[in-house]
């Protein structure tokens, strides 16, 4: 999360907060929300029936075309 300066359409100079937003996906079981907010990024996710073995990915993008992501393996016994 950084401050940066906006232009307004007007020419003024504001500074704003990056807001990022962070989506969630899964190959199996669920999550509360699908979507979330920063500081709130935590989800909850329920597995599914075991056996399972898949990827919960998390998009984090921001307002100004920033984008990441991280995957992690889950195992499901």
């Amino acid at each position: 999360v950084e401050d940066y300066d906006y232009i307004t359409p007007d020419g003024e100079v504001e500074t704003r907060t990056e807001e990022p937003y962070f989506l969630w996906y899964t190959e199996g079981g669920t999550f509360d929300i699908n979507f979330s907010l920063f500081p709130y990024s935590n989800v909850e996710w329920t597995a599914p029936k075991a056996p399972f073995e898949g990827v919960i990915i998390s998009v984090i993008r921001d307002r100004r075309g920033g984008m990441d992501w991280e995957a992690i393996k889950v195992v499901v016994e």
